[in-house]
């Protein structure tokens, strides 16, 4: 073999490494796409879980108060029930004590129209 195969043979060699030089070049620019992407994406992931994260507690202080409004609504609750129950028992004692007073009142007047009748005859 000449030496100007020789060369021919080794340019050509040369020119394929540059050929799959520049294709892994490609391979690695769109290698560092990818990571952009994926260093992107992770990013946007621990956004999400922050907010997530943050929501949950808001989520939680609201469960809590809301659970104390609850308690103390069923307190007041129970205490307005326990006032209308005295209230209702304190209006069934007047009505008693009125059905008696107009009894007694019957009473009198009925003594009053027999006194007057007494009276008149005589």
């Amino acid at each position: 073999m000449s030496a100007q195969e020789r060369i021919k043979r080794v340019l050509s060699a040369i020119e394929s490494l540059r050929r799959e030089l520049a294709s892994l070049d490609e391979v690695g620019a769109e290698a560092d796409g990818l990571r952009n992407v994926l260093a992107a994406r992770q990013q946007e992931l621990t956004e999400t879980e922050s907010r997530l994260a943050k929501l949950k507690k808001e989520t939680s202080e609201a469960d809590a108060q809301f659970q104390l409004w609850r308690t103390v609504n069923q307190k007041e609750q129970v205490k307005g029930n326990r006032a209308v129950d005295e209230l209702n028992e304190r209006i069934l004692d007047l009505e008693a004590k009125i059905t008696e007073r107009q009894r007694q009142s019957d009473n009198i007047l009925d003594g009053i129209k027999s006194l007057n009748e007494r009276l008149k005859v005589q």
